[in-house]
């Protein structure tokens, strides 16, 4: 069976989700606005998500949005509030991770690139050497570990034997991109908190599950901006808690997107802080991956609660 700590390199990102604290600093003018005009601001802002122009018309930091309650409740403003669509069709980043687990510090180097909606790639390093290498489609994952001569191939039955949930491509993807789960339904109660927009939902369950479905409760809290910066995901049926925050936002770019991220798996005692380097769109990546023939294969249990 793969030991935990084997595993964990290769795993810790793809359990993403953690609690953060959003940067206000800067902020000083409060600027009152109806439904009209944040809606236009918010579409001329998210022109990309529709159009993939090079547009972020207003610089952010230089006002406050004063949302009101009722407005946010509206249909047409719920389509703006964390959106499911990426709008791009390639991803590649790389990032700079410092692991916490158990009280044991490290630090390796991730290289992740997405094709949306048809690979993940991602290749994790220490001082330039690669050690693991895992590729995922929605339906196969295969993994490849040069640290112990160990390789998987199949189901998402590696991501549930480490993180205790049943996590889908879609999931993944969702999480690398700081966006919203495509295949869940869209039930959140939606409030203002001075600055900041909290998503509640109690229960969300996946609408494209032909088995009985994965159902989260979940919080998630959008800047001033109305991008990600905290989610927190609850699994009841699991007893599985995933958090996970967006910083650090960089609307200079192609899309806005965030700079650090970080992770936190308190049922495994891991936290995670990554750093990314500018992130390229519209790039195509590697996402080839090869099994070596000596290589033995990993024997997935999950162990029953």
């Amino acid at each position: 069976m793969m030991k935990k700590t084997t595993l964990f390199l290769s795993l810790f990102l793809l359990s993403l989700v953690t609690v953060g604290q959003i940067d206000t600093i800067g902020f000083k003018d409060e600027v009152h606005i109806g439904l009209d005009e944040l809606l236009q601001m918010k579409n001329d802002s998210l022109s990309f998500w529709l159009e993939k122009e090079h547009a972020y018309p207003y610089d952010s930091t230089k006002e406050i949005i004063i949302y009101d309650s009722l407005m946010l409740q509206t249909d047409s403003m719920k389509a703006l509030l964390f959106p499911s669509k990426i709008p791009y069709d390639w991803i590649s980043y790389r990032m700079k991770v410092e692991v916490s687990l158990d009280g044991d510090n490290r630090s390796v180097q991730l290289f992740f690139v997405n094709r949306i909606d048809s690979i993940i790639y991602l290749n994790i390093s220490i001082l330039g050497i690669e050690l693991i290498r895992i590729v995922a489609t929605p339906d196969t994952v295969t993994y490849v570990n040069k640290m112990s001569y160990e390789y998987y191939q199949g189901g998402y039955l590696l991501f549930k034997a480490f993180t205790g949930i049943d996590l889908t491509f879609n999931m993944l993807q969702a999480l690398f991109n700081a966006v919203d789960f495509a295949d869940y339904d869209w039930n959140f109660t939606v409030d203002d908190v001075e600055t900041e927009v909290h998503l509640f939902a109690e229960s969300r369950c996946d609408t494209s599950s032909t088995r009985k479905p994965l159902c989260l409760k979940q919080h998630v809290i959008l800047n001033n901006s109305l991008l990600p910066s905290c989610n927190r995901i609850d699994i009841p049926d699991q007893g599985q808690s995933l958090y996970m925050s967006y910083d650090q936002y960089d609307y200079s770019l192609d899309f806005p997107f965030f700079s650090i991220m970080m992770i936190e798996i308190p049922s495994e005692n891991i936290r995670i802080r990554g750093e990314l380097k500018t992130p390229k769109f519209n790039i195509p990546g590697p996402t080839g991956i090869k099994i070596p023939p000596k290589f033995e294969p990993v024997k997935v249990k999950i162990e029953q609660k």
